[in-house]
């Protein structure tokens, strides 16, 4: 594959400029402990009991909007009924909020992992901008250290930190998305756990 000096730098600027920022953002705005999650991993029940709780709040989020005018504040009687539904489900709000989070941390690094090239293709890569005729060493030098530090940031940064969480958020990848499309209101009907 040969590479195009203006694709090349798109696609370059396009990593560095968008996803580089927001991985950033997405992993330090999360909240995530990582010692917290090597010392105790989501369990699947956690993971399934978060569904069916997010599934309650969206009905009740839902149910409050369509009679809003029945409310003086809206907003403020929604975090009340909210906090009162976790409590009667043994979640606290602060803990709801942080498995939320780590739930979320971890979908989407599954999702990069299986963006992210694997060692040998990336080796090729590097080894094609090295052969490019487009680039200037000094260019070569500094789009090469660019790639490999958004690897090493994705690899370090965004899956590692995870890997605890992995296999009770695999589980229930499919609710897990459609549970995202039900609160977002892309689709009619709850995640159904069986």
């Amino acid at each position: 594959m040969k590479f195009i000096p203006s694709i090349w730098v798109l696609y370059v600027f396009f990593l560095t400029g968008f996803l580089f920022p927001h991985a950033i953002q997405a992993t330090t705005n999360s909240g995530i402990d990582t010692l917290q999650i090597q010392l105790a991993p989501l369990t699947k029940e956690k993971v399934r009991d978060y569904i069916k709780t997010s599934v309650a709040i969206t009905q009740l989020q839902n149910k409050m909007k369509a009679n809003a005018s029945q409310y003086e504040n809206l907003i403020k009687t929604f975090y009340q009924k909210r906090k009162e539904l976790l409590e009667s489900r043994g979640w606290t709000v602060k803990g709801f909020e942080e498995t939320q989070t780590r739930v979320f941390a971890t979908k989407n690094a599954i999702r990069e992992e299986a963006r992210l090239k694997s060692e040998e293709e990336f080796e090729k890569e590097i080894a094609e901008i090295n052969a490019s005729p487009y680039f200037t060493e000094e260019q070569k030098s500094g789009i090469i250290e660019v790639e490999q530090s958004l690897r090493r940031h994705a690899l370090e940064e965004i899956i590692q930190p995870t890997k605890p969480d992995w296999p009770a958020v695999k589980a229930y990848q499919k609710e897990l998305e459609h549970l995202s499309d039900y609160a977002a209101s892309n689709r009619a009907d709850p995640p159904v756990l069986e």
